[in-house]
């Protein structure tokens, strides 16, 4: 179906400025922002792609501390590393906003405060008091990362105001602390949120929906808009603005600078927009980005929430979480440098893994045999065939290889829906066609035909390999699958890219760490 004349905003998790991104945090939000909005171009759609540093996150005030240095200093640093992790596994971004910048502080700052206003206006917010954790020796609230304690739901010990283990989200005072911490009343602010309409048509899985009502259940219907951390935008004396209660006005701030982008005549999250938004996030994630969205549009009728949300489980590496502090990762920075069908690889496998519906295992053996074929796939079959065909006039498609090629790109466009994005359908949609080029490619008649139906199913998940074969195959411009039958502008030439050798990716190295670390 085509997808011409549609306007779509993506918008992956705002990454906190403390450290680089492994392959978890890229397999997850950015990728399939990534994924999709190349697919939608493809079918003629404008699609832009946004997101940002959480700057105000409390994990900051904590890596500042390790490095000795102020908490801007570090989100400036991190920033930029996180910029270079997006670029180096090929995640385009229409803008990535980081809200201390001159750029961008006031617009951040002024669209919080405008929608605490209006939260304010609309009776919407509720005083509640707290017994808040005090450290005299510190003289800080024992607030966001510096919370400790053992969760109220399974009783492991937890960090901040989500346990990882059981997904539940609580107040401080729900924890159970070492009877010697000294506590203090404060008043911090709530916003009231309200039951919500059934999910699914919006492509949130039932297990998150479940989630969200119970944590509606625990929490009275309550979403923190204030904290005690002194790093933040400014409340009041003892508190901040909540980041993740606020995150919603973030997104409004990028839903601006996207209707500028697109010459749409409002904010892409207007009531009336026609620009369709998507939101991409770990489950870990998905309390906070449910509640802010929903109970801010509830309350303020001016804006919309997002049209479809594509939540994914946890990725793991050789059976345990990626994990920065015990370094059991694999980090992007490993990549830099690297041959980006180096990286392309990287993305079709971490694509073929499947993340929507469970947790999903990155093993290492099964990364280099995805490698190896798809290193084979370019060097045995992509190449040989365009120096088949090479300067030699392009015949029309016949019937039977466009039933085909349009068969393998419906069932692209199966998995591609927002509603139930499958990226692992169209990674199999890719093994099956390269099966078939076993006979096609080697086919004059057929070979241009069969390296087109590649280049396009490919072309999401392997930018880089799809956009050489684009151009290869005699076309300009980005991918577009919207006329299957045209015939290139230009006559074919042969594929230049280097076959990079399995043991430039450090495979050997990766893997000797990753096993050190897990016994």
């Amino acid at each position: 179906m085509s997808q011409r004349g549609k306007k779509y905003l993506l918008i992956p998790s705002v990454p906190t400025p403390n450290g680089g991104l492994h392959l978890g945090h890229i397999g997850g939000p950015y990728l399939a922002a990534d994924v999709l909005a190349r697919y939608l171009r493809m079918r003629g759609a404008e699609a832009l792609v946004m997101s940002g540093t959480d700057s105000y996150e409390s994990y900051v005030t904590l890596q500042a501390a390790k490095e000795m240095r102020p908490p801007d200093s570090v989100c400036h640093a991190y920033h930029e590393r996180i910029v270079n992790d997006l670029e180096v596994m090929q995640i385009s971004m229409d803008e990535f906003v980081n809200p201390l910048s001159l750029r961008w502080n006031a617009v951040y700052s002024g669209w919080h405060y405008r929608i605490l206003q209006q939260l304010q206006d609309a009776g919407s917010i509720l005083r509640v008091n707290e017994n808040m954790p005090w450290d005299p020796v510190r003289k800080m609230y024992l607030a966001g990362c510096w919370l400790q304690g053992k969760c109220p739901q399974c009783a492991l010990e937890v960090t901040g105001y989500f346990c990882e283990n059981c997904g539940a989200h609580f107040r401080p005072e729900e924890l159970s602390h070492d009877s010697g911490l000294l506590h203090r009343e404060v008043t911090n602010l709530f916003l009231r949120l309200q039951d919500i309409c059934r999910l699914s048509e919006t492509g949130i899985q039932p297990e998150i929906e479940s989630s969200y009502r119970q944590y509606l259940n625990r929490q009275q219907g309550m979403l923190r808009l204030t904290a005690n951390n002194p790093w933040g935008l400014y409340h009041d004396d003892e508190s901040t603005l909540f980041n993740y209660g606020f995150i919603f006005a973030y997104f409004l701030m990028l839903g601006e600078i996207a209707s500028q982008r697109l010459h749409a005549n409002e904010n892409a999250f207007s009531a009336d927009s026609s620009i369709i938004t998507i939101a991409c996030f770990g489950i870990d994630n998905a309390i906070p980005f449910l509640a802010s969205v929903l109970g801010i549009t509830n309350a303020c009728a001016e804006f919309k929430p997002f049209d479809y949300y594509l939540a994914n489980h946890f990725y793991l590496l050789e059976g345990r979480k990626f994990s920065t502090s015990r370094r059991h990762a694999i980090w992007v920075k490993d990549f830099s440098g690297s041959e980006k069908l180096i990286t392309d690889c990287v993305r079709y496998y971490l694509s073929s893994i499947n993340v929507r519906e469970n947790q999903g295992d990155f093993i290492m053996s099964e990364f280099k045999a995805c490698c190896l074929r798809m290193m084979d796939c370019v060097q045995r079959l992509v190449i040989p065939a365009l120096q088949q065909i090479a300067d030699v006039p392009i015949t029309a498609i016949g019937a039977d290889m466009m039933e085909e090629m349009e068969s393998a790109l419906a069932r692209q466009e199966q998995a591609m829906r927002p509603v139930r994005y499958l990226p692992q359908t169209a990674t199999d949609q890719v093994e099956v066609w390269i099966q078939s080029g076993e006979g096609h490619a080697k086919a004059d008649g057929n070979a241009f035909w069969w390296l087109k139906g590649l280049c396009l199913l490919v072309y999401p998940m392997m930018p880089h390999l799809g956009q050489e074969m684009w151009f290869a195959l005699g076309y300009d411009g980005a991918p577009d699958s919207l006329e299957l039958s045209r015939l290139p502008e230009r006559r074919v030439r042969p594929l230049e890219m280097r076959i990079v050798s399995i043991q430039d990716i450090s495979l050997d190295r990766w893997t000797r760490e990753v096993m050190c670390h897990a016994g």
